[in-house]
């Protein structure tokens, strides 16, 4: 005879029996219901876990080619800039030299210009036509070595221009590296926390909502008795209407709940 014939026909005995069964297989029925939410639950709390993972990792490898990026703009322009100021510097050496030959030049054709004209007036041979080509000659050497100096001043400006350009922008990349460095680091530990929360929230959730399932069994298992002894001998009327009662309070004790067991970072 089945539980609901026991119910509906059985006597005062056979209807304590019957509720007590059927309170007993509805207690089970909520621990299985609890242990299948529960293992859905962690097969849905495994995937949020591998999702953390997958983001984070994808969050370090985008800031890492940020950040080559960043090492690979700084290096280009160090070498342009490195580039452009040997050209600059070459250029000015190339100058100096040229000017130099040019005065070396003026300097000799000045010479060979006054020793010319100490033949023709015969002043070649003497003392004082030797010391006016001397002197040009000592004039040419004092302008080229005023010249060196120029050039020295200026190219040891150049030199200290592009030391102190360079380590500018070495500086430069390495503050912006350092609060890429920073930015990153703070980035994996929110994320890293947020999700860890989400997950420590659902499993929380989880294993909330299970011991309320099992707790519901318990309930109206525990329902089921106190009230068997009045029913027992009553019709099926109000025994229908002791198990909805019983029943249908579940819904709003446990499944109020299910919506708020998973909740995405920063929601």
């Amino acid at each position: 005879m089945s539980v609901f014939s026991e119910l509906l026909s059985g006597g005062a005995g056979a209807r304590r029996r019957a509720l007590g069964r059927v309170g007993k297989q509805m207690r089970e029925e909520f621990t299985n219901l609890g242990q299948q939410y529960r293992a859905d639950a962690t097969t849905i709390i495994d995937q949020f876990t591998r999702e953390r993972t997958a983001n984070i990792g994808l969050f370090r490898e985008q800031m890492g080619r940020a950040q080559a990026d960043y090492t690979r703009y700084f290096d280009e322009a160090r070498t342009q800039y490195a580039a452009g100021m040997e050209r600059a510097i070459g250029e000015m050496r190339t100058g100096r030299d040229a000017t130099i030959q040019m005065m070396r030049q003026q300097t000799e054709a000045q010479q060979r210009a006054a020793t010319s004209r100490a033949a023709f007036t015969g002043l070649g041979q003497t003392t004082f036509g030797q010391q006016r080509i001397e002197g040009i000659g000592t004039q040419g050497a004092l302008r080229e070595a005023a010249l060196r100096e120029q050039y020295a001043s200026q190219l040891s400006a150049l030199e200290a221009q592009r030391a102190s350009g360079m380590s500018t922008l070495s500086a430069q990349m390495g503050q912006g590296l350092g609060a890429m460095g920073q930015a990153q680091a703070a980035g994996m530990s929110s994320m890293y926390q947020q999700y860890s929360q989400g997950i420590a929230s659902a499993q929380q959730t989880a294993l909330n909502n299970q011991y309320a399932m099992i707790q519901q069994g318990l309930n109206i298992q525990s329902g089921f008795r106190g009230q068997a002894a009045q029913l027992a001998g009553a019709s099926w009327g109000p025994l229908g209407q002791m198990v909805g009662s019983v029943v249908g309070g579940f819904t709003g004790s446990v499944g109020s709940n299910l919506g708020n067991a998973f909740v995405p970072p920063g929601g």
